[in-house]
Formats: structure tokens, sequence, C-alpha cells
């Protein structure tokens, strides 16, 4: 038996793929729920149901395995949403307008604004909820390249911002209303007059966001960039190279077709008695259509651009351009198969629900108050996020047991939210249950030889410094009784004798 070959002087180290990684976290949820089922694991909730640990080896969940794995994997929230942006993204890319757009937008942009730039703007998309994933982190990667630095940078840096910058707040989004709505609801079996408007917590929020910018901007150009030349990127130039007065003729017509898709969402919008405002009057149709309309959007304009500049010159080239990018998410495809079903046996198993009850039960007699109790929250919902990675879905979960809890301790509702929000966004780039995998594509563009565990290490600088900074701005805006919002909502409640106390 011969001796594997080195590469070098020393051997090139094993990195497990993401795929097997989430595959061996499937397995060990397994092997927990066995374990949590054989204890008699179990918590009440606030209703009064009692929820058990079930085991994923039951006949029962082995049956829904194999029965429902189809509708498991077609199910998936992020599968639909991947497919359709990326059937129009994919056709701006392949033509290339996002070069083209890119590369003029950057050449009068300082250096040093590239990076906060980048954080801002992936702030403000979360507008577009979960799009922000598909659409904004791969243009980062083409914008850094465009500016002449590395496009990996470029995607950890847009990653950074989009997603651990989460909880932060520049525009109002449908994010928000889900969540103040959910807490209005809990608060409301304490307190059933209590209202909270969407712009509860923007102070301290856009107080966040300022913090994530610096971190991200600092973080990026200390610890990563320096690690990651721009000429050990994997290069993928584009295939249609074009003469400058060529590409500046592809953009107006881009530019033209993009106006008229913009005219065409306000008119399906703006008026009354429009198909995507509701009869109520909000807009709750319109963010619910801007999966349907980015792609609308990418596809007229790449069209437009490829017809303009002869990249496209009949229904084959269009054809064969869309189909190209569909081959470009087969990865995602197999990481989605697995990353369903680790979800999918978190819920089956019951697992979740388990720790979230009973991180509000250790809360609940712990017997801690004020700034530690608020600091105590906000470590269980970083740490909660690590295994149910939906921000509204988990705090569907808890709030009807926090909410009130931490209201009987003197915080008030819209502080409880704010705190869930930070502590939730500051894990989210280092949650291999949340849309980590799919960036981990992006990025493995570039820098193939990236696994999961390395991503994750690259990360978590990130992590960690807005963690830690999200509750010093926590704790100051507690000691100095700043209001959260223009509304005037105060961080605690009061009682009969006056306001309670910090600690």
């Amino acid at each position: 038996m011969t001796a594997p070959v080195l590469q070098g002087a020393t051997a090139t180290r094993y990195v497990p793929d993401a795929v097997t990684i989430i595959l061996g976290l499937c397995l060990l949820t397994v092997l927990v729920s066995v374990l949590a089922e054989a204890i008699g694991a179990s918590v009440t909730l606030p209703d009064g149901t009692a929820v058990a640990a079930e085991s994923l080896l039951s006949a029962h969940n082995l049956e829904r395995i194999l029965v429902d794995m189809p509708d498991t994997f077609s199910s998936f929230a992020p599968l639909g949403m991947v497919l359709v942006v990326m059937l129009g993204a994919g056709l701006a890319e392949k033509v290339g307008l996002f070069d083209a757009a890119l590369s003029g937008a950057l050449h009068r942009l300082p250096r040093r604004a590239l990076i906060p730039m980048t954080v801002v703007i992936g702030i403000c998309a979360h507008v577009t909820v979960d799009a922000s994933y598909f659409v904004f982190i791969p243009l980062a990667g083409v914008a850094f390249r465009a500016a002449g630095r590395s496009a990996f940078t470029g995607v950890c840096a847009a990653f950074a911002g989009v997603s651990g910058g989460y909880g932060a707040n520049i525009l109002v989004t449908p994010t928000d209303a889900v969540l103040y709505g959910l807490s209005e609801e809990a608060a409301r079996a304490l307190d059933p007059s209590i209202q909270i408007d969407l712009l509860a917590n923007y102070y301290l929020l856009l107080a966040y966001a300022v913090i994530v910018t610096f971190i991200v901007t600092v973080v990026t150009e200390r610890l990563v960039e320096p690690r990651f030349r721009p000429e050990d990127d994997e290069h993928h130039e584009p295939e249609f190279r074009l003469e400058p007065q060529l590409a500046r003729r592809g953009l107006r017509w881009s530019g033209a077709a993009a106006l008229l898709v913009l005219v065409l969402v306000l008119v399906l919008t703006v008026p009354g008695g429009a198909p995507l405002r509701a009869e109520s009057g909000d807009l709750a149709p319109f963010y619910e259509a801007l999966i349907a309309l980015i792609t609308v959007f990418f596809l007229a304009t790449g069209l437009a651009y490829g017809v303009a500049t002869g990249r496209l010159r009949n229904d084959t080239d269009l054809m064969e351009l869309l189909r190209a990018s569909m081959r470009d998410v087969a990865p995602f495809l197999v990481l989605v198969f697995f990353a369903a079903h680790f979800a999918a046996f978190l819920r089956w198993s019951n697992l979740a629900v388990i720790a979230a009850t009973s991180g509000a039960d250790f809360l609940r007699s712990s017997n801690i108050s004020g700034i530690p109790l608020v600091v105590g929250f906000t470590f269980i919902s970083g740490l909660l996020n690590l295994l149910m990675a939906s921000a509204s879905g988990k705090w569907a979960l808890m709030a009807p047991t926090i909410v009130p809890m931490l209201m009987s301790a003197g915080l008030s509702p819209e502080l409880v939210t704010a705190a869930y929000r930070i502590g939730d966004s500051a894990t989210n780039i280092i949650t291999p249950t949340s849309l980590l995998p799919v960036v981990l594509i992006y990025a493995q563009k570039y820098r193939p030889d990236i696994g999961l565990g390395a991503f994750i290490r690259i990360m978590l600088p990130y992590s960690v410094a807005m963690f830690v900074a999200g509750l010093l701005l926590l704790v100051t805006w507690l000691a100095l009784g700043l209001p959260l919002g223009p509304s005037g909502a105060e961080p605690y409640l009061t009682s009969t004798s006056g306001a309670l106390p910090i600690l």
C-alpha cells in the first residue's frame, strides 16, 4: 500500500464539503431525538399544551421522512426564491450587464467608500426580505471585482451586512411588520390596549445600523481583505467582450427597460384597487410579489442589454443563456435537499420548540431583572438562532412566552423585540441552518477551496464583534434611559412606585 502523495512540503488538509456537514447535522439530530425521547424531554407551552421530544426513528417519523421526502425538498422556502430570481439575474449576468453597469458606477466611487456603501445597501436591501441574499450578495462580488478588489471579500462584506445586520434598521421592512405584530399580540395577554408601531425601535436599531456598518468595514479591511488578494480569486472573464461604445448603448437600452418595469410596478401598486394593493390599502401583496418583480426586472434589463449589444441574436441564444443560468444553480439544489431535511428534522422531533421554551423557563427561574435580564435574553436569542434561523418563525414560537414573561419583569415589549433582533441577527452569519450555505456557493465561485467550516471561521469575527457591540449598545441605551423610537416608547414599563430599576 503506497502512502498518499504530498503536494509540495505538506499535504493538503481535508475539509468536508458543506453538504457533508449538513448531512452530519441531520444524523446528529436523529441521535439527539432518540436520546431526548428516551429521557422523556418535554415542555409545556403558555396555552397549557404539552410538547414532548419525538424520536426520528419512530414508525411515524420514519414514514414521514420517506413519504414526504419530495414535499420536504420542494417546499423548502428558499428553493423557489432562488430558482425564480436566478432565472432573471442569471440572464443579466450572462449577457454582461452586471459587469458593464457596475464597472461604470464604481469608476468614480472612492476606494474607501466601497465597503461601507456595500454594508449600507445590504441593510437597506432587507426591504426585499430574503431576496437580498440571492440578488445583492452575488452582485457585491461582481462590484468588488470590477473595482479591482477581491470578489470573495465582497461576498463576505455583503453577507455580513445583509445577514449580520438583519436586525438593523434604515428603512422600514416587511420583517418589521411581522415581528412587531407578533410582539403586540403576545403583549396583549397582559395589556389588551397595547399597540406597537413599526417605528417603535427605530432610534435604537438605526444606531445599530451605524455600528454594523463600522464593524463590517473595519473587520473587512483589517482581517479579511489582507488574506484574500484579488489575483488569487478564480477569474470568470465575460464570454462576450464589447467595445465601450456598444456597452454604453446596451446600458441605455437596459436603463429604458428598467424605467418601463418601474412604471409597470407603479401602475400595479399605487392606484386604489390596484392588483398589488390589498383592499385595506396596505402593500402586503406588493411585498409578496417582490421575488417575481425582481425577476421581471432582471429579465427585461438583461434582454434589452443583450439585444442592444448583439449578444442575443435570436431566441436560441436567449434559451441557451437561461438554461446556463439554471445549470449554475445545480450545486444549490443538492445542498437544499439536505438543508430542507435538517430543518424538518428539528420540527418533527420538537427539539426546536423544546430548546426555545426551555430558554424561556431558564430566564423565568433566574430571578434577574433590568440590564442582566436583557443581556441574558439577548444571549439566548443568539444561541437559539443556531438551531432555528427564521427570525419570524422563531419569534412566532417564542413571543407568546417571552414577551409577557419579560413584561412581568418590567421590560417593555418594544425593548424585548429589539433585544431579540440584535441577538438573533448577530449570529445569522455563522448559522448553518440559515442561508449561509447558499452564500457559500457564491463565495466558492471565486474560492473553490473554501469549505463550510472555513467560511464560518472567516465570518466569526464579524459575528462576535456585532454581538458584543449590540450588547454594549443595549446597555448604554438603557443606562441613559433613551427613547427607543419616535413614538416615545420607553425601555422599561412603570410600576405604581415609578420607573422600575435598571439593576
